[in-house]
């Protein structure tokens, strides 16, 4: 019984010892403790800037914790922003004769915002992650990260004093090719030096620019060398005041030719345009070792004096930040102007209506009055019946434009158009009206070279009247209708 007794005590302090040794019940109170201060009240310390940043849970625990660094990170930075005055103030040199007698306060806001922009990537590689905790019921990721005030300090005078040598450096190249004569270069460099110093932006910066001992102010000496070199530059004009004819091209290129103080410029891209009236060229071009770039003028499309600006197109040579230090500077440009006449046309249609001859053909009138609203010049009927035979329409009609060509040139026409039209009675009835079918066979010659410019040819083209010949009448009329506008509109520029 003892035995017994003995087992059993030390049974039951063995279930006492086992159940003193498990966890407790863990309360929101306790979870409460377990929360990291931080969470909720970064930590105060003056050298360094805190930055808390949560990410709820997703898939992924390592990617959730990487967004909650970056959101701490964030963190950092948006605060920066806000206490970038005294950081600046203490970084740059305050002049108070540069700043128009702003005050230091004054001084310091504005930079601050303008230097703003270089204050993330700083923030981002320059902070720390040093703590991070999960919250299993909420299943959120936080981060804090941390980042000294001084090395922020560095940061920002590293990257100002590289934006300062960058810019020596692209101003030293600016000043080697003008030294050469390489103006197209030369701009190029300077506007690269004021790019480099765009995260500087209003900040002053002084250097000896001249080697003299003195010391300038950087920006405004960049500027005016840029000013200096584009209010030197002129275009001028090569193979201005011509004259063309509409739907063709100008005889002579049209020559811009670059230069700076007598000396030719290379590499300026130029933009050449139409300013008034119509046509087509060569838009784009680049000025040759010479200092000169060709357009060719491919087709005139108005008539009257048509004029082409040319002007140097400095965005691709100094890309948009650079023009825009150009305020008030005229952008080099000059202009050809020249006279585009009408193409002059010679119409000669031969026409009959159920064999006999109209001596008034209604496509020839047709196509005249077609050709003046294109602004064509037209010689008169008259005159191109006297001169381009019937004989010669026939020849034409089979393929030989030698007269017709020698005829139109003597009537100092560029075009002679030419054709045959006839109707012949039908058998088909419409009711009690007759009906006549109409043909035309029309070309547009160019007198020089005898090439077929326009051609159309049509047939079956149905007229009814109570004669045959009101029909055929009616069959002309409506060829005359179809073939004009399309024959014309070939020859349209």
């Amino acid at each position: 019984m003892l035995k017994r007794i003995i087992i059993a005590v030390v049974f039951l302090s063995l279930a006492v010892g086992c159940a003193s040794q498990r966890p407790a019940t863990v309360t929101s109170q306790s979870r409460e403790r377990q929360r990291p201060r931080w969470v909720d009240t970064p930590p105060s310390n003056p050298e360094f800037f805190y930055g808390v940043g949560a990410a709820p849970g997703a898939y992924d625990p390592a990617e959730d914790r990487q967004t909650a660094d970056r959101a701490a990170r964030i963190d950092i930075a948006s605060q920066l922003k806000i206490k970038m005055s005294s950081v600046v103030a203490d970084l740059m040199q305050y002049k108070q004769t540069y700043t128009g007698k702003k005050t230091r306060e004054e001084y310091s806001q504005q930079y601050s915002q303008k230097i703003s922009a270089i204050v993330d990537t700083t923030a981002l590689e320059g902070s720390k992650i040093v703590q991070r905790w999960h919250d299993p019921q909420a299943d959120t990721y936080y981060s804090l990260a941390s980042m000294s005030k001084a090395e922020f300090r560095a940061r920002i005078k590293k990257q100002i004093e590289n934006a300062q040598n960058l810019a020596r450096d692209q101003y030293r190249h600016a000043l080697e090719a003008q030294e050469t004569a390489n103006i197209t270069a030369a701009l190029r460099y300077y506007a690269n030096a004021l790019t480099e110093l765009e995260v500087l932006q209003d900040i002053p910066f002084e250097v000896d620019l001249d080697g003299d001992g003195t010391e300038e102010y950087f920006r405004p000496e960049v500027k005016r060398k840029i000013e200096e070199l584009v209010t030197g530059l002129q275009i001028l004009t090569i193979n201005n005041n011509q004259k063309g004819k509409v739907g063709k091209p100008l005889l002579k290129s049209l020559i811009a030719k670059v230069f700076y103080k007598k000396m030719p410029v290379k590499d300026v891209p130029l933009v050449f345009a139409f300013v008034r009236g119509k046509g087509q060229l060569d838009e784009r071009v680049q000025t040759n070792t010479k200092g000169l770039a060709s357009s060719r003028v491919y087709r005139l499309e108005s008539v009257g004096t048509d004029v082409v600006e040319v002007r140097a197109e400095l965005a691709e040579i100094m890309g948009v930040g650079g023009v825009r230090v150009l305020k008030g500077v005229e952008v080099p440009r000059t202009r050809f102007s020249f006279q585009a006449e009408a193409v002059k046309v010679v119409v000669r249609i031969s026409e009959e209506n159920i064999g006999v001859p109209v001596l008034d053909s209604y496509v020839e009138a047709a196509i005249l009055a077609e050709l003046t609203g294109a602004g064509f010049a037209v010689i008169s009927p008259e005159e191109a019946k006297r001169r381009v035979s019937v004989a010669g329409i026939e020849q034409a009609m089979g393929g030989d434009y030698q007269a017709v060509q020698r005829a139109a040139k003597k009537l100092g026409a560029e075009v002679v158009i030419v054709g045959r039209v006839s109707t012949i009675f039908s058998s088909q009835t419409l009711g009690t009206a007759k009906c006549s079918y109409a043909r035309a066979t029309v070309r547009a010659i160019d007198v020089s070279s005898g090439e077929v410019l326009a051609a159309l040819d049509l047939s079956q083209v149905k007229g009814f009247a109570n004669t045959a010949e009101k029909a055929g009448l009616k069959a002309l009329r409506e060829v005359s209708t179809r073939i004009a506008p399309e024959i014309v509109g070939q020859l349209r520029p």
